[in-house]
C-alpha cells in the first residue's frame, strides 16, 4: 500500500495544484509527513486515510480512482475542493508563486516558471504581447482565450490556432532571462 498510497495522494496534490505544504497544511500534518507518504516511505492507517478523504471532500473510493479530477466536482464523480488556489501577483501582474506548481525562486523578469513553464501572465494564446489580468479568461484586446483560462496543454493543443499565431505554450519550460 506505501507506494500506491503515496502515488494517490502525489497525483490528488498536484490535480489541485497545492505546494506539498499547502497540502499539508489543509491535512493537517507537516510537509515531511506528505514528503514520506508521496515518496513511499511511510503507510498510513485506514482511519488516517478516512480522515485525509473526509478533509479533501472526497470518498475513499474516489481517493482511489486514477481518473477523479478536481473538476469532476459537481458531476457525479465527488471531489469537494475548488482546483484554483488563491494566488499573489507583484505589481507587474506577474503570479507569484507558479499558479501551476508553486514554485516561487524566479528572477523578477521571467516570463516562464523555470521549474514547469507555466506562463506567469496571463496572455492571450494568440499574441503574447496581450498581457490580461490575472481573472480573465479572455483577452481584453482580441477575445481569445487565454493561457490560465486552461487546466493542461492538451486543452490548448485541441484548439484550432496554427503554430505560427501561437505564443509560447504554456508546460514547456522556457529559459528564464534574467
Amino acid at each position: 500500500m506505501d507506494r500506491s498510497f503515496g502515488e494517490r495522494i502525489r497525483a490528488i496534490r498536484e490535480a489541485l495544484r497545492l505546494t506539498q505544504q499547502e497540502f499539508a497544511d489543509l491535512l493537517g500534518v507537516t510537509r515531511q509527513q506528505v514528503i514520506r507518504w508521496e515518496h513511499g516511505r511511510q503507510a498510513t492507517t485506514q482511519a488516517r486515510l478516512m480522515e485525509i478523504c473526509e478533509k479533501l471532500g472526497i470518498t475513499l473510493a474516489e481517493f482511489w480512482d486514477p481518473d477523479w479530477h478536481p473538476h469532476s466536482a459537481g458531476e457525479g464523480k465527488g471531489g469537494g475542493l475548488p482546483l484554483d488556489r488563491p494566488r499573489t501577483f507583484d505589481p507587474d501582474g506577474r503570479a507569484r508563486p507558479c499558479p501551476n506548481c508553486g514554485e516561487d525562486r524566479y528572477g523578477d523578469r521571467a516570463r516562464y516558471c523555470p521549474m514547469c513553464g507555466w506562463a506567469l501572465f496571463n496572455f492571450c494564446i494568440a499574441a503574447e504581447r496581450h498581457v490580461n489580468r490575472p481573472e480573465a479568461n479572455r483577452c481584453e484586446e482580441c477575445g481569445k482565450p487565454t493561457w490560465w483560462s486552461f487546466d493542461s496543454q492538451d486543452e490548448i493543443d485541441s484548439l484550432d490556432i496554427p503554430d505560427d499565431a501561437r505564443s509560447s505554450r504554456i508546460l514547456e519550460v522556457a529559459p528564464e532571462t534574467t
